[in-house]
C-alpha cells in the first residue's frame, strides 16, 4: 500500500486564460489608482491588490480584486494616420511588452507597427526605436507603469507628442528633435498612458556611430 500524497506537493493545476486575465486585472488596478482623486482607492490598496494579483491561482481570485472598482472609462482613440500600412504588412496582432517584476528590452531593425502597448509593474521596459522604420503619419505607444520604468529611445527625425500623466511619478520627453522640427513630413510618435510612482521617458537621440567608437589603426 502506497503512502498518501502530501497535498502541498501536488502541482498547480493549469488554468487556461489565467495569464491574460492577470494582465487585464493589473491594468484595471493601475487605471483605478491613477483615476482616483480621493482615498477610496489609495496606493496602499493598489500595492496590496497587485501582490494578490501576482499570487492568484484561479480566475475567481482575480475577479475579486476588481469587482468593486468603477467601470473603466472608454479609451480615447489616437489620430488615424493619413496613409496607414495594410494589415497584411503589420500582422493581425498589436505588439504588447510586459515587464512584471522583470525587465524587457526591444531593439533592432524592424518595421514599427502603428500601435504598441508597453506595461511595467515593478519592472522596466526599454524600447529602442533608433533603427526602426516608421510608417508615414502617427505611431502610438500606450504606456502603463506602476513602480517601474518605461524608456523609449527615438531618432531625431521623429516628432514626439506626449499625452500621458504622472501620478507621483514622471511622464516626460528629453533630447533634441532637430531633424523632425525641420521636416513637415516627419513621422510622429504619440506616447500616451500613466505612470504611478513610476516613470515614462521618451529620449530623442541619434544612433551611436560604431565606426567612430572604434580606435583608428594605421
Amino acid at each position: 500500500m502506497s503512502d498518501p500524497i502530501d497535498p502541498s506537493r501536488l502541482p498547480r493545476p493549469v488554468v487556461p486564460g489565467l495569464a491574460a486575465a492577470r494582465e487585464a486585472a493589473i491594468a484595471r488596478l493601475q487605471d483605478a489608482a491613477a483615476a482616483s482623486d480621493d482615498d477610496a482607492f489609495d496606493l496602499d490598496m493598489l500595492d496590496e491588490r497587485l501582490e494578490l494579483a501576482m499570487k492568484a491561482r484561479t480566475l475567481d481570485e482575480l475577479a475579486v480584486l476588481t469587482r468593486d472598482l468603477p467601470a473603466p472609462a472608454p479609451a480615447l482613440l489616437p489620430p488615424v494616420a493619413a496613409s496607414p500600412l495594410p494589415t497584411t504588412a503589420l500582422g493581425p496582432e498589436t505588439p504588447r511588452l510586459s515587464a512584471i517584476f522583470s525587465s524587457v528590452t526591444r531593439r533592432g531593425r524592424r518595421l514599427q507597427p502603428p500601435t504598441m502597448h508597453a506595461r511595467a509593474v515593478f519592472g522596466s521596459v526599454v524600447i529602442d526605436l533608433r533603427e526602426a522604420t516608421f510608417a508615414p503619419g502617427v505611431t502610438t505607444i500606450h504606456c502603463r507603469s506602476v513602480f517601474g520604468s518605461i524608456e523609449i529611445k527615438v531618432p531625431p527625425h521623429v516628432r514626439v507628442e506626449l499625452g500621458g500623466a504622472g501620478v507621483f511619478g514622471s511622464f516626460e520627453a528629453s533630447g533634441h528633435n532637430d531633424l523632425a522640427a525641420a521636416s513637415p513630413d516627419a513621422p510622429v510618435l504619440h506616447v500616451i498612458g500613466k505612470a504611478v510612482f513610476a516613470s515614462v521617458e521618451v529620449i530623442s537621440r541619434r544612433q551611436r556611430d560604431k565606426s567612430r567608437a572604434l580606435p583608428h589603426r594605421a
